[in-house]
């Protein structure tokens, strides 16, 4: 999914980090963000809406009140207004870091990282900033920045579950299940309160295929949070797992019709459907959307990919192009219609919808990334270095977008240039498993260096390398 752009668990993350506030709220405002928030919870949006207005007139530099505000606004399909609004704020000199964080909150990938460093700047103790750019550096494979950046912030507040609940997310996508689970157990434990530990964990122990557990998990969430949606979701996951496909197909119905006309959350359950492997019940979710919002661009670039993964190219080239007639200045959009053209075959389209989004957006990675590869796959390898040189920048030399440049570096017959871009990899992470075999098959194949190819044949498989060619190779060489 991350190649299309869109995020789906950091969506749920963004929400949490978001709310979380450096300070409480004086007593009379506490009590109306409870009746902001139950009225939303009866799933009256324009009734939570004008009550949170007034509150934000009352208490404008109240930074938990313009939280509740935009995400209402967010939930009405409203986000496009609330940008300039509080662009203006934050470009103000005399802006703080709360005025840079809510702007920021409203922005997407490098956009809303620039940002946030920015508020950093202005305050480098501003706990939901860390919270928020650390959920970012995960999106971005960024991982070392964000554990530091949660460490950061659970030392600020060790009460919260906020970076807890995050620092489990982050072991997670580094492919450690234990440490994950304990994270949101932990998390949970800290804020009986707070759904998304409990979703998280349920997620996880359904894909350890520990459904029983998962059940309670998704139970117990569903008693803390009686109108969310995700809860119900997981446990149409826990039926369908046991055989029981009309429970299931009841369940994810009535996860949909859980949101009402809340098009945030209607997004967010449809891109869940998507991270656990089910575009159709997706579609379903984003369809109620458009129902309520025709012309909401993030729902159309939601459902083009979720058609995508359903039907293919050609039906999902609809929505991708009304999101791109939509929104004309918008770079995601000319990504993902470039994902459906290369999808389709169409090669020519897809390069140069990729360079429209590169041209749109010269921060975010992900445009000169998906230019590269399909370069490659086409045999450009000098374009395919260029581009990737560019995304690797973008990223501060992250292994991920050096890996694609070292690729295409080989495949330009260009081998030592590739050795010195995967030693870096190596040095930023020494047990990269990909690094460590390209390298070896380099030193081998390309460059006749014997004892450099088995030094690094031997590190892959000591670091649990799975790859059974390798032993052949080293067999070989030795």
């Amino acid at each position: 999914m991350r190649a299309a752009g869109p995020a789906i668990l950091a969506v749920a993350v963004l929400a949490a980090a978001a709310g979380a506030q450096p300070s409480l709220p004086a007593d009379e405002v506490r009590a109306a963000l409870i009746a902001v928030g139950e009225a939303k919870g009866r799933g009256d949006l324009d009734g939570a809406l004008a009550l949170a207005s007034k509150l934000r007139e009352a208490h404008p530099d109240d930074l938990s009140v313009q939280v509740a505000f935009q995400d209402l606004k967010i939930a009405k399909g409203d986000r496009k207004e609330l940008v300039g609004v509080y662009m203006t704020k934050a470009s103000r000199p005399e802006a703080g870091a709360d005025a840079v964080f809510l702007y920021a909150r409203l922005l997407e990938g490098r956009k809303a990282s620039t940002e946030l460093k920015k508020a950093l700047r202005k305050d480098p103790a501003h706990f939901p900033t860390l919270c928020l750019l650390a959920t970012l550096a995960i999106e971005q494979d960024a991982f070392e920045e964000a554990d530091r950046l949660l460490r950061q912030a659970k030392d600020l507040r060790p009460e919260s579950a906020v970076p807890v609940n995050l620092l489990a997310w982050l072991s997670e996508n580094l492919g450690d299940d234990a440490a994950a689970e304990k994270g949101y157990r932990d998390a949970a434990a800290l804020d009986p309160s707070m759904v998304l530990p409990l979703t998280n964990l349920g997620l996880l122990l359904v894909g350890r295929d520990r459904t029983e557990e998962a059940a309670k998990v998704f139970a117990s969430a569903r008693r803390v949070a009686p109108a969310d949606p995700l809860p119900v979701l997981g446990l149409g996951l826990v039926a369908e797992a046991a055989g029981k496909a009309e429970e299931a197909q009841a369940l994810y119905r009535e996860a949909v019709d859980l949101p009402g006309e809340d098009i945030a959350a209607l997004n967010l359950l449809g891109q869940t459907h998507l991270r656990v492997g089910k575009p159709a019940a997706a579609k379903e979710a984003f369809a109620k959307a458009l129902k309520v919002r025709p012309e909401d661009v993030g729902t159309l670039l939601h459902m083009a990919y979720a058609v995508l993964l359903d039907t293919g190219p050609g039906p999902a080239r609809s929505f991708a192009e009304k999101a791109v007639s939509l929104d004309p200045k918008a770079a995601e959009c000319y990504h993902l219609l470039g994902i459906v053209s290369e999808q389709a075959g169409k090669l020519k389209d897809a390069e140069a919808l990729y360079r429209k989004a590169m041209s749109l957006d010269e921060l975010e990675p992900a445009y000169p990334g998906a230019l590269g590869a399909l370069l490659t796959a086409t045999g450009k390898w000098k374009d395919a270095i260029a581009v990737f040189t560019k995304a690797a920048e973008l990223t501060e030399r992250a292994a991920e977008q050096l890996l694609d440049l070292a690729a295409a570096r080989t495949g330009a017959g260009d081998h030592k240039e590739a050795v010195k871009v995967l030693e870096e990899v190596l040095v930023k992470d020494p047990a990269n498993l990909r690094a460590l075999m390209n390298l070896g098959l380099l030193y081998h194949r390309k460059l006749n260096e014997r004892a450099k190819a088995i030094a690094a044949y031997e590190k892959y498989l000591e670091l649990g390398g799975k790859d059974e060619r390798v032993k052949e190779w080293l067999a070989s060489l030795r």
